[in-house]
């Protein structure tokens, strides 16, 4: 019988067609393993559950033996315990300084999802509703990973050979390169998953630098912000947003003595931006009697977990920074509620970014109805998320859980601050790899295809032959 010496490659997740939900299929002589296996994210509560069960339920995903996974935020990892339940011997193959990160990502995504089962039985009384996995599940999804040290070569068995590299989007977040035998031929390919905003580094101290990949024959690579619009993030631009986002912090709290929430992710984004608050008021008197209030537990929980696996220099810039007496780290819920009736001059961040979730969710029933207060967006939303909706549709009134509120406060959107590598660098870095094709996964249909067009016309501007394919719900490929 003759050998197949093909390599097949599923684009099977919410990536496929859209920016979350990232999940890719690698099956070759009857084998198998994921490429992450994240949370579809951004539509209702019903939505989002009947999406992710589909994802998960109507794909071949038994007989994964790894799930390989160099992101770190929900959407790449948050359907993992899934698998290795389903799995039980799957490992989950990881960059190093990951597993305490997972932990307490997806026990929090473990938590939601049982509240959220619980809100739909209740409002559709009819159906039944089942949390794809449980706190025991991720307790043994942690169990089974493997922490890879990251720039090596490191052969995982006879077939499959790994290399992380840093995407310079998030502390510890790598770009994936893999070579697998298949029949003696070794297939070589980069799956890029979020790559980093390399105009930003200097605002983010806690994420390291892109290094980039120069070889493979395919690559996989995200489009987030591959659309052709009018607006274009320069350096210029991140400066001038930062000075947007102190003179709001400014205006509402040392010259008003009100509040601004600034909604958040807690993975990374919080401590950016508490880096930005503290580096230019850490010496102001005028901000002597300013809090700044860490409203949640998750992003608690993942402070602690920085200072622990950074690097020692950045783990004393995070400890001087928490250390800091404007500081208030809340957890609690009943210091949540605390803080929200009684600090009326403060600067509040809470997660979680996209408002759908979490304490900020709750700080826009106190903040909304206050045309003295600010809500300040400095991060993606998609549309249909409550953040996505208050951001972009001015309406007089804001349903949160059945409930109106008036839409009073102040709204103020930085763009800049984006962690995703933007239109021009993607260009740049792709247009830089020597491959035989790239396929974009992980935009929206429109930031693919501005993308594609684009990134063709520069790779023929450089004689290259290169390749670029738009991915879609069900695309594969053989190589």
């Amino acid at each position: 019988m003759k050998k197949d010496n093909k390599l097949k490659i599923s684009f099977i997740g919410g990536n496929s067609y859209d920016v979350t939900g990232s999940m890719i299929l690698v099956e070759w002589n009857k084998r198998k393993i994921l490429l992450d296996c994240g949370l579809i994210q951004g539509g209702t509560t019903l939505q989002d559950y009947r999406d992710n069960k589909n994802m998960l339920t109507k794909n071949k995903l038994k007989n994964i033996e790894y799930v390989i996974v160099g992101e770190r935020h929900i959407d790449h990892i948050g359907n993992i315990p899934y698998i290795t339940k389903t799995n039980y011997d799957c490992k989950v193959i990881t960059p190093a300084k990951t597993k305490k990160i997972f932990k307490h990502m997806l026990e929090d995504s473990a938590n939601i999802a049982d509240r959220d089962c619980e809100m739909l039985a209740k409002k559709y009384k009819d159906k039944v509703f089942i949390p794809s996995y449980t706190i025991e599940d991720v307790e043994h999804c942690i169990n089974q990973i493997q922490e890879l040290t990251v720039g090596e070569k490191i052969k995982i068995d006879d077939d499959i050979t790994i290399k992380f590299s840093y995407s310079g989007h998030i502390f510890g977040a790598c770009q994936t390169e893999l070579w697998i035998n298949v029949n003696g031929k070794i297939k070589h390919f980069l799956y890029t998953a979020d790559l980093g905003n390399i105009l930003n580094y200097k605002n983010r101290p806690f994420t390291e630098e892109l290094d980039r990949v120069n070889n493979a024959t395919i690559v996989i690579s995200e489009s987030t912000y591959g659309k052709l619009d009018k607006f274009v993030c320069t350096e210029k631009v991140i400066e001038k947003d930062i000075e947007k986002l102190y003179s709001t912090i400014e205006q509402y709290t040392i010259d008003k003595k009100n509040r601004v929430l600034i909604p958040t992710f807690s993975l990374d984004r919080t401590p950016a931006m508490l880096y930005l608050i503290w580096k230019k008021y850490k010496d102001d008197e005028r901000f002597k009697d300013v809090k700044v209030i860490i409203d949640s537990p998750l992003s608690n929980k993942l402070l602690d977990v920085y200072i622990n696996e950074l690097d020692d220099e950045k783990a004393e810039l995070l400890q001087e920074i928490l250390s800091w007496d404007n500081i208030i780290r809340v957890s609690a819920s009943e210091e949540s509620k605390y803080v929200m009736e009684n600090y009326k001059n403060c600067v509040v961040v809470a997660s979680s970014g996209m408002c759908s979730q979490g304490r900020s969710k709750i700080w826009l029933t106190k903040i909304l109805p206050n045309a003295n207060d600010c809500l300040l967006f400095s991060g993606y939303c998609a549309d249909n998320t409550l953040g996505g909706k208050i951001k972009n549709n001015k309406q007089k009134y804001i349903t949160i859980d059945g409930k109106n509120y008036p839409n009073r406060c102040n709204i103020v959107n930085i763009q800049g601050q984006s962690s995703h590598m933007q239109r021009n660098e993607l260009i740049k870095y792709l247009s830089s790899i020597n491959c035989e094709k790239i396929y974009l996964v992980h935009g929206s249909t429109q930031a693919r295809i501005d993308l594609a067009q684009s990134l063709k016309e520069k790779l023929s501007e450089e004689s290259k032959t290169t390749k670029v394919s738009i991915v879609t719900k069900g695309t594969t490929c053989n190589f």
